[in-house]
């Protein structure tokens, strides 16, 4: 069996452009895809798994999906040509 562990959507759905005051870094764009993929993911509910809620990381987003004994992270980070940097410490 073969595993996957990249995949890659381009997309602009989702807000990417307005930085906000609670980002770890001015790139922590994904808030509201991470919400939109947990909800679709829960559409399918027939394979099991459980899904925490979305999580704000240094690159992006993320949240925990969990099935059985077996616990995995989805990581979720903008790659496109806006900020880049580290918010100024104030």
């Amino acid at each position: 069996m073969q595993l996957i562990d990249e995949i890659s959507v381009e997309t602009d759905i989702f807000e990417h452009r307005e930085v906000k005051l609670q980002f770890i870094n001015l790139c922590c764009f994904g808030e509201d895809f991470a919400a939109w993929l947990k909800q679709e993911l829960l559409r399918v509910a027939g394979l099991g798994f459980e899904f925490s809620e979305p999580i704000q990381e240094d690159y992006g987003w993320g949240l925990w999906a969990s099935r059985a004994k077996e616990r995995f992270w989805i990581a979720l980070s903008y790659v496109g040509d806006g900020p880049q940097d580290t918010l100024p410490s104030g």
